[in-house]
């Protein structure tokens, strides 16, 4: 018998063992046998998917993976990143004993996180090695790198299961439009573990759909069940995609409920919409807390039209790891100074110094910019944020309403723990009529227009203004003036000759002379001059070569 069965016998054993001693004789007590039993089936199901490993064989193309909930790795991955995708990978690595991250806690089989961390490289080396004549040897590597490239992607999509993403509870919830209801999405987070301080959370993803009629919901009401306490949590959000839907809102210590009412959201007809609510963690949170969120009744939703499903809708456990985030602090930096040249390309207009507490290194991914200048949104195009010569995400070709969000999140700004590094905004400046001596006056607002992870945590981290003893918002930068070049044309007496008379047919006369005088901000290139004959008894004929 392999050896790996017999394990998995003497840990059903010692199971069944722990259950029998559940007795009013026992030593220990109720949550003391609970533990045990937790640990000894962890161990048991680690064993269960090795024997699995070895009965299905270690051949070069590998299986499938059940439990992710993506379908395809659609993005490059690397040290830094969180995400579904970074969860599904561990799972992929963490099915096969020579790739797995851990063998217990954070990162282990059951307890895969969406942070790639130092541990999840390592094993992606591993795993790219293991599959090396279809990852490494098409690149020319003889060894891996622990990036999740184009080449590795592949590979991993295709042990990505194709019979559904787990959504929580184990089954799938496909949207349709044409019925009033609300389920879990397909890509509803599964159970993780999220650091003290960690800023919106995603605890729960759902599926809202309309019938033949458009339906506006009004109120929803979250209630946060679990092993928790609502002290555990700061606040929570509700969002359709990138929108937030109404105001932030805080758990009723009295109802652990949360309600968002004047909604306004519509889901039109024979569509879905995905609503998300997102958390906050207390920096003051209990470490093995384990909080859920719900919508607990069709009661708890007001709209135009009532939705069926199978209430509680309800997300899984984040349980609360010991460990809290970092934080990021927002300085605006009194240069670049002075005034650009309107028409002018790629100039520097603003500077802010982010610097990462000394608790841990930081992983910025976007930046919301808003202009409070007197400019308007026609007047700037282009904008850019630099790092040193280095482009952060891609160009923001307009401002819309005086704001522009810079997303660098698959190429994130890594900062260490305690260090600094200084962005720089770059814009081209139109040439529109009115725009001499407007100002431009860039600012990161507020808290919010900063998305940064911690890089051990995994958690979202708290943006602070200046810093954290100040935390003033906004962080505004300096004011520059959009000025015109100009050119002043005038009657020059010096080479003008004086009134006089001129002989018919003669040849080269000097009739007026002007004067061209560029202004202090450019020079100019004159390209075309217009005369004008002003003495209304001259004829046309009477003036040639000019």
């Amino acid at each position: 018998m392999p050896s790996i069965a017999k394990k998995i016998i003497a840990t059903i054993t010692l199971v069944a063992s722990a259950a029998l001693m559940a007795s009013p004789a026992s030593a220990l007590t109720a949550e003391e046998l609970q533990a045990q039993i937790n640990s000894l089936l962890q161990t048991l199901s680690a064993l269960q998917t090795q024997l699995s490993q070895l009965e299905g064989g270690s051949g070069s193309t590998g299986g499938t993976v059940s439990g992710c909930t993506i379908t395809s790795f659609t993005r490059n991955l690397t040290v830094g990143m969180t995400g579904d995708d970074v969860k599904c990978l561990q799972i992929i690595l963490n099915s096969d004993a020579s790739t797995q991250l851990a063998s217990s806690g954070a990162g282990s089989p059951g307890n895969e996180t969406m942070y790639f961390g130092p541990i999840t490289k390592t094993a992606a080396i591993k795993f790219q090695e293991k599959y090396a004549s279809e990852i490494l040897t098409p690149l020319g590597l003889s060894s891996g790198t622990g990036y999740v490239g184009s080449s590795t992607r592949a590979k991993l999509n295709t042990m990505i299961s194709t019979s559904g993403s787990n959504n929580g509870d184990g089954g799938v919830t496909t949207p349709v439009g044409g019925t009033n209801t609300i389920g879990l999405a397909a890509d509803n987070p599964a159970d993780s573990t999220v650091a003290k301080g960690a800023q919106n959370v995603i605890f729960l993803k759902a599926n809202v759909c309309a019938a033949s009629q458009a339906n506006t919901i009004s109120k929803i009401i979250i209630s946060r069940t679990g092993i928790a306490a609502d002290a555990d949590i700061s606040y929570i959000k509700l969002y359709d995609g990138a929108t937030q839907l109404g105001a932030t809102q805080a758990l009723n210590s009295t109802t652990h409920k949360a309600t968002f009412s004047g909604l306004n959201w519509t889901v039109p007809a024979n569509s879905c919409k995905v609503l998300t609510v997102k958390a906050s963690i207390a920096s003051g949170a209990t470490p093995g807390d384990a909080p859920k969120l719900a919508i607990n009744a069709a009661s708890d939703i007001t709209s135009t039209i009532a939705l069926g499903g199978a209430f509680p809708i309800q997300s899984n456990s984040k349980t609360i790891a010991g460990i809290s985030t970092g934080l990021i602090e927002v300085d605006a930096l009194t240069s670049p100074a002075g005034s650009i040249i309107a028409g002018g390309q790629e100039q520097s207009v603003a500077s802010f110094k982010l610097t990462a507490s000394s608790s841990e290194g930081v992983s910025v991914h976007s930046i919301t910019l808003s202009e409070s200048g007197s400019s308007v949104d026609s007047d700037l195009s282009n904008i850019k944020l630099f790092y040193g010569s280095t482009q952060l995400g891609s160009t923001v070709a307009n401002l819309v309403n005086g704001k522009a969000t810079i997303d660098f999140s698959n190429t994130p700004l890594e900062i260490l723990a305690g260090g600094s590094k200084t962005v720089t905004v770059y814009v081209d400046a139109g040439t529109g009529i009115g725009i001499n001596d407007r100002t431009i006056r860039f600012e990161v607002a507020a808290a919010s227009d900063v998305v940064a992870y911690g890089n051990n945590s995994g958690g979202q981290v708290i943006a602070y203004g200046q810093d954290k003893a100040t935390d003033y918002w906004p962080q505004r930068g300096v004011e520059i003036t959009l000025t015109l070049g100009s050119l002043n044309v005038s009657l020059d007496s010096t080479y003008s000759p004086s009134a006089q008379n001129y002989s018919r047919g003669t040849m080269q006369d000097d009739i007026v002379a002007f004067k061209f005088t560029a202004g202090a901000n450019e020079g100019v290139r004159v390209t075309q001059v217009k005369l004008t004959e002003a003495n209304a008894g001259l004829h046309d004929t009477d003036v040639v070569n000019v």
